[in-house]
């Protein structure tokens, strides 16, 4: 860190010199153009106009004899997320967990098995991230997490009419299942373009995204992958036995909790702290009345939904929280 002194040029200018390794450092070169931008602390950031690469390849060669499946399966995450160009997985024992390693790669957005023979196992990666836009990525998570929402609700309603149940739940997990794998995808993609970003000044810029920015997003995006999963879990919990009495009361706050969530969205989506304010408030009063329902003796299915109902409403207030208190 050093001090430079600003001088006046003219009568509108000031001007101040520009460190010389900095400017080697970037090939920069005498009256070419930077670019001036103004941070949300009201600070300047200089970056060359021109960007020619906006991240540097990244590669690492791994020998995995010695590594457990879960601790590969973790690797190969780890590796997406931070931005690794060409991961190599080479070994004597690459043929046996060959299976799984194109399982988990097909889980991530442009990651690519280029190359695999018996011992060795390449992979790429062809994601673009400034050319991804984010809100574009929370999207459609949202959207997803609609649908199976709408997919719970279906199911809920040919139970409550005992026509063709069985199937209407078979139906409903196999649904929510793959809805739910397709938010985990993008959910790492999220975290992938996060810790980018949160490396490479230059990425930020290109997506328009400020540090409190990416922080809003690592917690938006991660609360939606975790309120997704509570609902495939709340679609198991789906049972054609469940009390007719007791079915009313599990529609009734299923649908509660349905527009809450319509809400917090419309709230994130369009920056509103008062509509988020009033998600708030709604979330204890559905809380508030399931733990009055379950304070008599309850069907253990019923039970089980209304705590998954719960629980997506935890992530609904975390939500609301985040656009009250950061955004």
């Amino acid at each position: 860190m050093e001090f430079r002194k600003i001088v006046k040029s003219g009568n509108t200018s000031y001007v101040v010199s520009i460190p010389r390794e900095w400017v080697k450092e970037r090939g920069i070169k005498k009256g070419d153009l930077v670019f001036i931008q103004e941070d949300g602390d009201k600070n300047l950031i200089i970056s060359p106009k021109e960007i020619k690469s906006l991240q540097e390849p990244k590669e690492v060669s791994i020998n995995i004899d010695n590594m457990s499946s879960e601790t590969l399966i973790r690797s190969i995450v780890s590796y997406y997320v931070n931005g690794y160009s060409t991961v190599e997985f080479v070994g004597k024992t690459v043929k046996d967990q060959t299976d799984r390693i194109k399982e988990k790669v097909e889980q991530l957005i442009a990651f690519e098995i280029m190359e695999y023979t018996p011992t060795k196992i390449l992979i790429k990666d062809y994601l673009k991230i400034e050319d991804i836009s984010f809100e574009s990525v929370v999207r459609r998570m949202d959207f997803m997490i609609r649908a199976i929402m709408k997919e719970i609700d279906s199911a809920i309603i040919v139970l409550n009419s005992h026509k063709n149940s069985e199937d209407s739940l078979k139906n409903l997990i196999t649904n929510a299942y793959q809805m739910d794998r397709n938010i985990n995808r993008l959910n790492l993609l999220a975290a992938k373009i996060i810790r980018v970003a949160f490396d490479n000044t230059q990425v930020a810029q290109k997506l328009h995204l400020k540090p409190i920015e990416l922080l809003v997003l690592h917690i938006i995006t991660t609360t939606l992958e975790n309120l997704a999963d509570n609902l495939k879990n709340l679609a198991k919990e789906i049972d054609k036995d469940i009390p007719k009495a007791e079915l009313k009361y599990v529609i009734k706050t299923y649908n509660a909790m349905m527009q809450n969530y319509e809400q917090v969205m419309k709230a994130y989506f369009t920056l509103d702290k008062k509509l988020s304010h009033e998600v708030s408030d709604f979330k204890h009063i559905i809380r508030e009345s399931n733990e009055q329902f379950l304070n008599k003796k309850r069907d253990a299915s019923t039970v089980r939904i209304i705590e998954r109902i719960q629980a997506v409403e935890s992530f609904i207030g975390i939500i609301s929280r985040t656009i009250i208190d950061v955004i």
